[in-house]
């Protein structure tokens, strides 16, 4: 089934109104911190780099940078998100608010664009992509986080009387499919990795092991995976092409 959003600006800035990207829900908040571990645990980001991350929800990722001298741009569709990331962090930042679809940036601005929990909201995900090809350096590196081989159900909207994916998800995604898409925007892909193990998650073994070094983390996770082939999100690194 392919779903297309009518006006998919006005729908996030709406959304923006309800979802509480700075919640202190302490589990949700040990599942974004360990997501935003793991890629940078792929990037491995240098002094002076510029970052682009596209649907920035709260900014978490500047809680788990290096502490180095970095230039972060959040991007998000919804203003009051950008404000709070403003006032919350005293690390370089500069919000922008535009669209993935049509980035306000030049060519060539960036050396690394994350996209978190982002492409599987989007109907027009390879423009998307191209444009983060877009605003890459030569040799520069787009890091994905999307959730790995997801059953999504359909509900009846009470609006509309449509049928309506839960999450507002387009799209389910194993490793072969996000690096044929990538490809397809000009991408060759770097490295890879599954984590947040669903059983791990659900004994609640995560939030118990908040504590610990995201190296033995990852670890315990990694052999959770190994049992029960069931994680809950799937990371994807790419380097841009040359042109």
């Amino acid at each position: 089934m392919e779903l297309k959003y009518q006006n998919h600006v006005k729908h996030y800035q709406i959304d923006a109104r309800y979802f509480d990207y700075f919640s202190s829900n302490k589990f949700l908040e040990d599942e974004i911190a360990r997501r935003y571990q793991a890629i940078v645990h792929l990037l491995k980001p240098t002094v002076g780099q510029k970052i682009l991350e596209i649907g920035s929800g709260g900014g978490q990722l500047l809680k788990h940078l290096p502490a180095a001298d970095f230039f972060y741009v959040p991007l998000d569709l919804a203003l009051s998100n950008l404000k709070k990331i403003k006032q919350q962090y005293t690390q370089k930042n500069l919000p922008v608010t535009g669209d993935v679809f049509a980035l306000p940036f030049r060519a060539k601005s960036f050396d690394i664009v994350i996209m978190a929990e982002v492409l599987e909201h989007l109907d027009r995900p390879l423009i998307a992509l191209k444009e983060c090809h877009r605003v890459l350096k030569q040799g520069g590196r787009l890091v994905l986080s999307v959730p790995y081989k997801e059953v999504i159900p359909y509900y009846i909207c009470i609006h509309c009387n449509n049928p309506t994916p839960k999450n507002g998800h387009l799209h389910s995604f194993d490793l072969t499919k996000l690096e044929e898409w990538t490809q397809n925007a000009g991408f060759v892909a770097l490295k890879s990795s599954r984590f947040l193990n669903k059983a791990f998650n659900r004994l609640h073994l995560s939030l118990a092991l908040k504590n610990f070094p995201f190296p033995i983390w990852k670890r315990i996770d990694g052999f959770f995976n190994f049992l029960i082939d069931r994680p809950t999100s799937l990371i994807l690194l790419c380097r841009k092409n040359s042109e």
